[in-house]
């Protein structure tokens, strides 16, 4: 998956996702057998995005998908992915 940079830097369309969907961040998780991704506060420009699709994965697999550790700081979060149960 790959960040659409117009989009990310020019022309961020509201309700639009730069970083991509959240079917497209969980098949590369489960094609990628991403285990345990972290959530941080601030970063690179995209981070934000990144985030908003760990929140929505996280809300859609309920059960794949869970907080296993909070940082001291706020915003650092680690999460415990099930890859194999993401994608049907």
């Amino acid at each position: 998956m790959e960040v659409n940079p117009y989009l990310l830097f020019y022309s961020p369309a509201p309700g639009s996702n730069p970083a991509g969907s959240v079917s497209q961040i969980a098949s590369l998780a489960e094609r990628n057998r991403v285990s345990y991704p972290v959530q941080v506060p601030a970063g690179f420009r995209e981070t934000p995005y990144f985030n908003q699709l760990i929140d929505e994965l996280e809300a859609r697999y309920p059960e794949q998908i869970r907080v296993v550790h909070r940082g001291p700081d706020p915003g650092y979060w680690i999460y415990s992915v099930d890859y194999r149960r993401l994608v049907p």
